[in-house]
């Protein structure tokens, strides 16, 4: 009598990342229809990817770039340096070529859009299970792009580098304005803190209030005024070091030099150890003021001031 073997399909091991749970909970649905596909474990920020990483050995992660405590790209880089077996898809929103590069280089083996359609996700777990790397169509396009303008080997950051001057001018206050004495006496009052957040509707006069203040008191400070180009983090850097150096000529030399002349930003944390420490050999207090921060949506630039942020140098007063 012949004997009919079965051999069990071996089961791919995927650990899901995003901070959204109604996200997490539609891949798993999406992923029990594939009964060669396991979820083994689900985190809700980098530092938990991390950690689950070592833990739980997948062979696939489905990796989120806006994650709390540890951005996706920053989670990425030390999972694929503990557990260089495990394979990393970004799963993201975004599409901008920045991303997409910061993530690769990471060493992430794909990068899909959420706007994909599921089977996308599908084929691109199989791939980089093959050995394979995988793309939705449109990041392709962008990554083909990026080759061809040389961006990948050739980037000149010296480019970057023209800093428009008007942007760093602190704006004029009128002849006539309301001078609001209490709020005066509060940013007064609170300006030894690393951070003071000034919130109101447009037209309430925010920035006439910030350049009174700044202009009747004893401290030096500096103004960069933002717009919508400054999501970028090399740009973002460059007027802020320029801001910097405006108050303190020889200040920030070491950032700047990583920032100016690396064809590829190193990781938030080498950048955050580096300004941190330029900006503590500043023996004098300070205020940089961000005027029209809410312009900025970019992760990459918000991980950067809140890990400043965690370690505030001691002078400075944002």
């Amino acid at each position: 009598m012949q004997k009919t073997m079965q051999t069990k399909t071996r089961q791919t091991k995927i650990l899901l990342v995003d901070d959204h749970a109604i996200v997490r909970k539609g891949l798993l649905m999406l992923l029990q229809e594939h009964e060669e596909l396991i979820v083994v474990g689900e985190a809700e920020d980098g530092e938990t990817a991390v950690t689950l990483a070592c833990e739980l050995s997948p062979d696939v992660i489905i990796m989120d770039i806006s994650i709390p405590k540890l951005n996706g790209i920053e989670a990425t880089k030390q999972i694929t340096l503990q557990c260089p077996d495990v394979k990393v898809i970004a799963l993201s929103i975004h599409s901008e070529k920045n991303f997409v590069e910061d993530m690769l280089q990471a060493g992430a083996a794909g990068y899909i859009l959420k706007e994909s359609i599921p089977e996308d996700l599908i084929r691109g777990i199989k791939a980089v299970i093959s050995g394979e790397g995988y793309l939705s169509p449109s990041i392709t396009g962008i990554v083909v792009s990026r080759y061809h303008e040389g961006s990948f080997q050739t980037q000149n950051p010296e480019q970057t580098a023209i800093v428009l001057i008007t942007k760093l001018h602190q704006p004029e206050v009128p002849a006539v304005h309301i001078h609001r004495q209490r709020l005066v006496q509060t940013l007064d009052d609170s300006r030894h803190l690393p951070l003071q957040l000034i919130v109101a509707p447009a037209g309430y006069g925010k920035t006439t209030l910030i350049s009174g203040w700044i202009s009747h008191i004893d401290w030096p400070a500096s103004w960069y005024s933002i717009d919508e180009t400054d999501n970028d983090l090399r740009q973002f850097l460059i007027y802020f070091i320029h801001a910097v150096q405006t108050l303190f000529p020889d200040s920030l030399e070491k950032t700047k030099t990583i920032v100016v002349n690396s064809a590829n930003l190193p990781g938030n944390t080498v950048l955050i150890n580096n300004l941190v420490n330029d900006l503590q050999k500043i023996n004098q207090d300070f205020i940089i003021v961000l005027d029209d921060f809410h312009l900025i949506k970019e992760m990459p630039v918000h991980n950067l001031l809140s890990s400043l942020l965690r370690y505030p140098p001691v002078h400075m007063h944002l």
